[in-house]
């Protein structure tokens, strides 16, 4: 098992200022800092988090896999309630607590100051509506209850000493949700109508056809973002992955008063569908382990972007997610060391008109089996590589792990790293 070098290259103190920096970034004049929430509850065996009563758990009375738009009204009401009222900040919110992950201010695509915002997947340019004429940019947060939050409190138990060295299990109980902003306006994206809008620290605007915005370059002032995708993760002991993932899409058109509410589902997913290749997906078989809500679909048609499809051969993604990816698949890759192992199949796809299909080897045959590595239905708790251990689908345990590894290992000691250990590079942070 890799571990940290534990030569003096820092102190206790040092560490602990890291882990309770909210951000790097300088606070605009007349603007109040965010500030992150983590005083995580303790660790405790996992059973002792079991939702009992279900009032604490409203999600259990609702089958995810044969009602599946009800599962997810009922979690983004659970996830609303406190937060919406008092903008989302955990610390004001009374009906229940939530948590952000640590250590997301240091690296290029970090944290910004008024929110506590990170970058994710910036969409391409026409890929989300034919009239969106340049990349967008793509903001996040993501929050933890206390079940979730627990994980945390274990794993940075001593903020000098992260320990990563046995699998990471959330418990039943753990929800995850996270809000995801773009600076997309009405006429590139049609759909945005109406937003809630925050302010957020974001990369300079570029022109028309100039290079992507560069996400460890920030503007000296606020710009307007505005919410229009929300992710959900719950562990539920009924999906074959052990999680099931949710995302919702701003509809500007949907009847809704409060434009919190006009965020609809695109789907639910609660497993990999591994049986779905490519052949089979050619012979017309469909994921059953996905459902997509014909409002979302319907949606995202109607703005005649390049996207072929939510997520790989049909599968749940949201909006700003990789399509030749999913929910699970992606997040399926959280591990300890992260072996090169990249986020999703990129090198092994590639375009053919208007869709994706498996890249062919130097033999000709096809590269589906390696396409469908990612798209196994992996038992809980167990790694994506043989020999490391496994974060439990949280990218952003591993993302924040990654980042204190990076500040603790002076560039003169880096040699120390395996060479099997790659530290990602601005991924889809969860």
């Amino acid at each position: 098992m890799y571990a940290i070098p534990r030569e003096p290259q820092y102190t206790p103190a040092e560490a602990r200022a890291q882990f309770n920096t909210s951000s790097i970034h300088p606070v605009p004049a007349g603007y109040t800092a965010w500030k992150i929430r983590n005083d995580y509850p303790a660790a405790k065996p996992i059973a002792e988090w079991l939702p009992t009563p279900q009032p604490g758990a409203p999600w259990l009375d609702i089958d995810p896999i044969t009602n599946p738009e009800a599962y997810m009204f009922i979690v983004r009401e659970y996830c609303f309630e406190g937060m919406i009222q008092n903008d989302f900040i955990p610390q004001k919110n009374k009906a229940r607590d939530w948590y952000h992950a640590p250590w997301l201010h240091y690296m290029p695509s970090g944290r910004e100051p008024l929110n506590g915002l990170t970058t994710e997947r910036f969409i391409p340019k026409t890929e989300w509506s034919a009239t969106q004429n340049r990349t967008v940019q793509t903001w996040a947060v993501a929050f933890y209850n206390s079940p979730a939050a627990s994980v945390f409190g274990g794993m940075w138990k001593d903020l000098a000493a992260p320990d990563w060295t046995e699998t990471k299990k959330f418990p039943l109980g753990s929800v995850i949700f996270k809000l995801l902003f773009t600076d997309a306006t009405d006429a590139e994206v049609q759909s945005m109508v109406g937003a809630p809008t925050w302010e957020a620290v974001i990369c300079p605007q570029v022109v028309v056809d100039a290079k992507d915005p560069d996400p460890s370059v920030r503007n000296d002032l606020p710009s307007k973002v505005r919410v229009f995708q929300m992710d959900i993760a719950v562990r539920d002991s009924r999906a074959v992955s052990g999680w099931v993932f949710g995302t919702h899409m701003y509809n500007g058109n949907h009847n809704a008063d409060n434009g919190w509410y006009r965020l609809v589902p695109v789907g639910l997913m609660w497993g990999n569908d591994p049986e779905v290749n490519q052949v089979a997906y050619e012979a017309g078989e469909r994921p059953k382990e996905s459902w997509l809500n014909p409002e979302g679909s319907n949606l995202i048609k109607s703005m005649h972007g390049s996207r072929p499809w939510w997520g790989w051969n049909e599968r749940m993604n949201g909006p700003a997610d990789g399509f030749i990816s999913a929910c699970i698949s992606c997040h399926s890759t959280s591990e300890w060391p992260h072996k090169g192992v990249d986020l999703f199949p990129k090198k092994y796809v590639h375009q053919e008109g208007v869709r994706w299909v498996p890249n062919t080897d130097e033999y000709g045959n096809s590269m589906d089996p390696q396409v469908m590595n990612y798209f196994r239905n992996i038992p809980w708790g167990e790694p994506f590589t043989e020999g490391s251990v496994s974060g439990d689908l949280c990218m952003q345990l591993m993302l924040g792990y990654d980042n204190f590894v990076n500040w603790s290992i002076p560039e003169d000691d880096r040699k120390k790293v395996p060479s099997t250990v790659k530290l990602p590079k601005l991924p889809r942070q969860g």
